[in-house]
């Protein structure tokens, strides 16, 4: 079981624990017909080159499939990206939207709980998930570092607006004295860490997350080092 502080829910902090989890939704049936073949090879290559970085050509190239699949499926690269990300998105926040009202029926957020709503749905999906799962995730670190407005529309939803609104209420309470637009960078920066670290969770080398004396592979200490981070950095 991951460590938790005296505030902590301790169930969004229990390794493994599926009380909470949104089903994902996985491939269709004929995981190999040429709509999911067209969606796996944009991701790998967006993960590694960027939106801008890959053509229609190079998709449908590296899917196998014809030069006008992917027109013929989702209309232009834009909206492939669009279910791309609405396949994990959703599931994702609905995971988060849970876990806040959880927290949030049990009284004030505390930072470490603001901190453990971001990470965990998004640590599941990358440890649980498997390599699918472990894709994803780093498909998003990729398009949240770029800055992508495709993502940032999506998330821009109003049920999925609510749920960063009553987080950024939460963390106001709990850093009264700090200016909104610095809650705010704040928040964005913890993004991009906690992002970067689940993204990196499998990397060989990546035990710099827990310091010298590490002695093993546990992806779960793993993510209690990133929420830790996390959360100083929002408690700073």
């Amino acid at each position: 079981m991951l460590g938790y502080d005296e505030r902590s829910t301790g169930v969004l902090c229990t390794r493994g624990s599926n009380s909470m989890s949104t089903k994902r939704r996985r491939p269709a049936a004929g995981a190999g017909d040429t709509r999911e073949r067209l969606l796996r090879a944009a991701r790998s290559l967006i993960t590694v080159h960027g939106v801008e970085g890959v053509s229609i050509r190079g998709i449908n190239a590296a899917a196998g499939a014809s030069p006008g699949s992917l027109h013929y499926h989702f209309g232009s690269r834009e909206s492939l990206l669009v279910a791309l990300i609405s396949e994990y998105i959703e599931p994702l926040m609905r995971e988060r939207q849970q876990l806040l009202a959880l927290c949030e029926a049990r009284g004030p957020l505390g930072v470490r709980e603001i901190a453990e709503v971001m990470v965990m749905p998004l640590a599941r999906t990358a440890i649980e998930g498997g390599e699918d799962g472990m894709a994803h995730v780093c498909l998003l670190a990729r398009l949240y570092g770029d800055r992508n407005a495709i993502l940032f529309n999506y998330t821009g939803e109003p049920w999925m607006r609510e749920i960063y609104e009553r987080q950024f209420t939460a963390l106001k309470h709990c850093r009264p004295g700090v200016p909104e637009a610095e809650l705010m960078l704040r928040l964005d920066l913890a993004t991009h860490c906690m992002l970067r670290g689940l993204s990196a969770l499998r990397e060989e080398g990546a035990d710099w997350q827990l310091g010298s004396g590490y002695t093993g592979f546990d992806p779960w200490e793993r993510v209690e080092a990133i929420l830790r981070f996390v959360a100083a950095g929002l408690q700073a």
